[in-house]
Order: structure tokens, then sequence, then C-alpha cells
């Protein structure tokens, strides 16, 4: 088996793939699509965040268009970590740790500000950079203690199900629309719950809604 060799990037490359990712922020938060369109290929894709499939820079001009000019008008996006790889001389991987602000969907839900990851690869064309795919993910913070590499969990620790990730963000988010909509509510209780004749934690499961409670309590 042949061994993979790094591939090294130089500095001016690096700098130059980076004022493109800090060129898509600062166009996402004009709203500006003229600067956005100038940063993409005309063949490239994008996966948004609800698994939205855009091919070509046409398609991904007009859906930004839209959302940009509806649910994302007044929405913030603030990059923070940008990591850059290198694939070949002339691809690059960059992944972003960012914030959307507060936003409201097509169908009325109010979405909180939350953190996001990007995902861009970068290719480097007539000596310019520019994004030929990108995909955007929610980070999920229910989700994270369970990742086996960043904290280590595995089966054999903690028996708990998934399904309390589930439910403590589809509280989250009906809490924070409620809020936003200034809707007094009752909220869920999240119980654990040990099945009977079981020593290892059982799984998580919602309480009936309980009189009362709002949000904060």
């Amino acid at each position: 088996m042949t061994e993979a060799r790094a591939v090294s990037m130089s500095s001016p490359d690096l700098d130059a793939i980076r004022a493109v990712l800090i060129e898509y922020q600062d166009a996402w938060n004009a709203h500006a699509m003229t600067g956005l369109e100038e940063l993409f290929t005309d063949d490239a894709h994008w996966v948004n965040i609800v698994g939205m499939h855009w091919q070509g820079k046409a398609a991904i001009i007009k859906a930004h268009s839209v959302f940009h000019g509806t649910i994302f008008r007044k929405t913030e996006l603030t990059f923070g970590d940008i990591g850059i790889r290198a694939i070949s001389p002339d691809v690059a991987a960059a992944v972003v740790t960012a914030t959307v602000g507060t936003f409201r969907t097509p169908d009325g839900t109010v979405r909180p500000s939350a953190d996001n990851r990007l995902s861009f690869v970068l290719t480097k064309r007539e000596g310019t950079w520019r994004v030929a795919h990108g995909h955007n993910t929610v980070i999920d913070t229910a989700a994270q203690p369970f990742d086996p590499v960043s904290s280590g969990w595995s089966s054999e620790r903690g028996q708990y199900s998934w399904r309390h990730h589930d439910e403590a963000r589809t509280q989250r988010h009906f809490l924070a629309g409620a809020v936003a909509a200034g809707t007094t509510v009752q909220r869920p209780r999240l119980l654990r719950a040990r099945p009977a004749g079981q020593r290892r934690e059982g799984t998580w499961r919602q309480a009936s809604l309980m009189e009362g409670e709002g949000p904060g309590q």
C-alpha cells in the first residue's frame, strides 16, 4: 500500500482561501447576492441545513436570493474558527464554525440563534480560489455528549436513549418560539425513568404537561 503524502499549501493560498470565506460571511450579512455569486464556481453544489441540494451557481444564488429576501433578511451570520487543509495543490477543504442568528421559518416557526458547522470545498482555477461545494449543518448541543471522539462516549458508558436528545431539542425550539411570540406556555418536563428490574440507567421520557409550569421553571 502506498503511503499518502501530506499536501502542503503556501501562505498566500491559505490567505486567499480565508479571504473567500470571510467574503462569504460579509456577503451573507449584506444579503448581497452579487457579492455571493462571485465566490462560487459555475458548477458548484450546495447542500443546506435541511438537506436541500442546489446544483450549479444559478440555483445556489436563486435559493439564497429567495431566503435572504424572506426568512434571513434580518439574520446575521458570524464566523468563528476556520480550519483549512490542502487536498491537492489546487483543491482545499475548509470547516468553519459559525453562529446563525434568530430567524422564522416559512411555516412560522421561530428558530433561535444556533451554532452551525459549514464545510467548503474550494478549487483554484486560473489563479483564483472559488467555492466548488458547500454544506451546512447545525451543531446540536444536546447530542455533543454522545460524540464517541470528542467526549469518549460509548454504548457501555451511560445507557441513555437518543430519544432524550430529540426531545430536548424539540422542547428548546418549542419554548424559544413561544417566548419570541410572547405566549405563556406550560413546559413539558423531561424525567429519567428506570425500568423495573434493571439496574442500568433507563431511557428518558417526556412527562405530561404540568399545570402552572412555564419557561424557566
